[in-house]
């Protein structure tokens, strides 16, 4: 595993955790306090698409990894 593999890893490692910050303040905070206000639903869909990109990272991440280390120099 590179530098670039460790990286990315861990940058959608926190892109998760930030998502699941944004989908909680949201759902806890302010859809109670402002019902479905229209900044209720902008932090509602930045937390499903920050959840969404970063396991999209994580499987790439993981994705190159296998290939990178399945790589068979013999053929």
């Amino acid at each position: 595993m590179n530098a670039f593999h460790i990286t990315y890893l861990i940058f959608s490692i926190i892109q998760v955790i930030l998502g699941l910050h944004s989908v909680v303040m949201s759902l806890g905070i302010y859809m109670p306090m402002y019902k479905f206000g229209f900044l209720a639903m902008i932090w509602l869909l930045n937390g499903i698409w920050l959840i969404v990109a970063g396991i999209e990272g994580i499987v790439n991440c993981q994705f190159l990894l296998l290939l990178f280390y399945s790589y068979d120099e013999s053929l």
